[in-house]
């Protein structure tokens, strides 16, 4: 997982300089903050992540329009976090529509949000439509590293989720 406490210090020391030099409700604002509240989520602060990961999303959602990437990525946030707290249904809820297409520059994030919405469906019991999303997530990945990273995430995931189908 790697040093989540000084990743959690680097990105409050990024939240606080951009809120002086941009202001409050500037994009880098509203994305930082977010980051702040996955690694909130990743650390298991769960009651600190909220606040942050509702505030970027309140400031992306304002600055840019509700179907920008960087929305998309702060309802990331929020899907990992009821992820986290076992509530699947309240994931689905709060991720975006499932998209097959995808711009270049979104398509990690896509391939993000449908490993999100499989692992949600997974856990609120419907295995088909967890087997699509995650099918429909690898799909959507290229060749850079981070998808590479995503895809043996996404495969170990499967994995995992079949070996215990098998088991059980």
């Amino acid at each position: 997982m790697g040093d989540l406490e000084g990743a959690r210090e680097q990105h409050a020391m990024a939240l606080g300089t951009f809120e002086s030099t941009l202001g409050s409700n500037h994009p880098y604002v509203g994305v930082t903050a977010v980051n702040v509240g996955r690694v909130d989520v990743r650390r298991g602060d769960l009651e600190r992540a909220l606040p942050e990961l509702e505030r970027g999303r309140a400031i992306l959602e304002h600055a840019l329009g509700s179907a920008h990437p960087h929305v998309d990525f702060a309802r990331l946030g929020l899907a990992e976090l009821e992820l986290a707290r076992h509530r699947p249904e309240r994931a689905l809820a709060v991720l975006p529509v499932a998209r097959t297409e995808c711009g270049e520059t979104a398509r990690t994030l896509c391939a993000e949000l449908m490993f999100a919405r499989a692992k949600a469906q997974h856990d609120s019991g419907d295995g088909a439509a967890a087997d699509q999303a995650a099918a429909a997530a690898l799909a959507l990945l290229g060749t850079t590293v981070a998808d590479a990273e995503l895809r043996q995430r996404i495969t170990a995931w499967d994995e995992r989720r079949l070996d215990a189908v098998v088991a059980g």
